[in-house]
């Protein structure tokens, strides 16, 4: 049976979910309050008048400048295009960004995600309501496979997902294979309700499975694997 795709995006499946990743720098140094406290009252509105669900947003550790990461989730390709025309037609959008200029720049990078087949629902509404006293810390881990092996880093990750959580340690939020800029990317959003200290068993239990060599195999697929801490900005849903 053929699999609908859409022109836009080849080789996307429009019945599977996708996630947006918008990864922001937001300069002068010192602006930050002033920037949560400008997206939570103007952009928030107008995000949701268009159908920009935030699943959430961060502050994340590293690079240059003051680095912002948000991620909006859709239940299908179609809710995504639909939401995004609406909003490039929107003046009050445009004139809310020329407004905001005049105090402060932000550098905006886009990504589009499918959700992976082990990002189920089950496990999105479950790290929606983790115990812990919030805010909670997150980790965001990019495994960059090589090329070829995307399909076996994919398998890999669901079962060293698996063995993770199951140490009771960290949980899966949501997960996603990039499909706009670098396609080998694989982005797995976790929760740790008991804080950077439960790393240590989470990293046991993936060193562990089947005698260490799920892991070995894994890593060995890799170009390169990058971990984000992320910290729960106030207007996040996620917290």
């Amino acid at each position: 049976m053929a699999v609908a795709t859409c022109p836009m995006w080849p080789g996307v499946r429009r019945e599977l979910s996708v996630v947006v990743e918008t990864s922001l720098t937001v300069r002068p140094i010192g602006i930050m309050n002033r920037f949560v406290e400008t997206y939570a009252s103007d952009v928030l509105p107008l995000h949701a008048k268009h159908g920009f669900d935030l699943l959430g947003g961060w502050s994340r550790a590293g690079g240059t400048g003051q680095q912002v990461v948000h991620l909006h989730r859709f239940d299908d390709l179609a809710a995504y295009e639909q939401a995004r025309a609406s909003i490039a037609g929107d003046a009050a959008v445009a004139a809310m960004v020329e407004d905001h200029a005049r105090e402060m720049s932000v550098t905006e990078s886009i990504m589009l995600g499918e959700t992976t087949a082990y990002a189920t629902d089950a496990r999105l509404k479950q790290g929606r309501v983790r115990e812990g006293d919030p805010p909670l810390t997150y980790i965001q881990r990019v495994s960059r496979a090589r090329f070829p092996h995307r399909p076996e880093v994919a398998r890999l990750l669901a079962r060293i997902v698996d063995a993770v959580e199951a140490s009771n340690a960290i949980s899966l939020v949501t997960a996603y294979q990039a499909v706009t800029g670098r396609t080998s990317d694989v982005t797995d959003l976790f929760v740790l309700p008991k804080g950077e200290g439960a790393l240590p068993e989470a990293n046991a239990a993936e060193r562990a499975l089947e005698g260490g060599v799920v892991a070995e195999r894994f890593h060995a697929l890799l170009e390169d694997e990058i971990v984000y801490r992320l910290r729960p900005l106030p207007y996040s849903p996620l917290q």
